[in-house]
């Protein structure tokens, strides 16, 4: 299988990982019992299973019913067991921050799957994140980083041949900070030669 093609079908790896979690859960909650104190005691679904399995089957549906809204589905249902309100696996296992009488408990199975879809998802997942996460820079700061690039390529095309860098400048095949670099190089090297004759 060729890797578009796998690249389509990542995002069914963190779902198929829950539906097993939620299989998991479902044997070992119909087949085995809990000691306590010397007494065997069966094991019962809790609201945070049902949830669970309800998120599981609607990610499900959301897969094969409407693909774009599936994404939103299945990132929704990892946040639901990563702030501990859906549950995928026999018991609850989390860790968390007490604030007086609140308390922030995260579920690392959660934790772990929403890290491996962000890894899946990478670029996608850092365009949102510098779209509505993070602040905008300043337009002074904008112009200092645009400044550093262009300073960054200047530093790259120095040692080009002025017909080199002609042919940047011509063809627009890189990206503006570094066209840019290349027009101001071969300015500088124009008023360097122009000083020595």
């Amino acid at each position: 299988m060729k890797y578009f093609q796998l690249r389509q079908y990542r995002n069914l790896l963190p779902l198929s990982l829950l539906l097993l979690a939620c299989i998991f859960t479902i044997v070992v909650t119909l087949t085995n019992s809990v000691l306590v104190n010397g007494e065997y005691y069966e094991r019962v679904f809790s609201w945070s299973h049902c949830v669970g399995f309800a998120t599981v089957a609607s990610c499900i549906g959301f897969y094969f019913a409407w693909r774009f809204g599936f994404k939103y589905a299945l990132i929704g249902t990892l946040l639901l067991g990563f702030f501990n309100v859906a549950n995928f696996m026999p018991d609850a296992t989390s860790f968390g921050l007490n604030f007086g009488d609140l308390r922030l408990a995260i579920q690392p199975f959660s934790l772990l799957l929403l890290i491996f879809c962000y890894f899946l998802n990478r670029p996608v997942a850092n365009a949102f994140i510098r779209k509505y996460l993070l602040p905008a820079p300043t337009p002074a700061r904008a112009n200092q980083l645009r400044r550093e690039s262009i300073d960054q390529f200047k530093e790259t095309l120095a040692r080009r041949s002025d017909d080199n860098l002609r042919q940047i400048v011509q063809e627009r095949k890189l990206v503006g900070d570094a066209i840019t670099a290349a027009q101001e190089l071969l300015t500088e090297r124009r008023v360097v030669s122009s000083k020595a004759s």
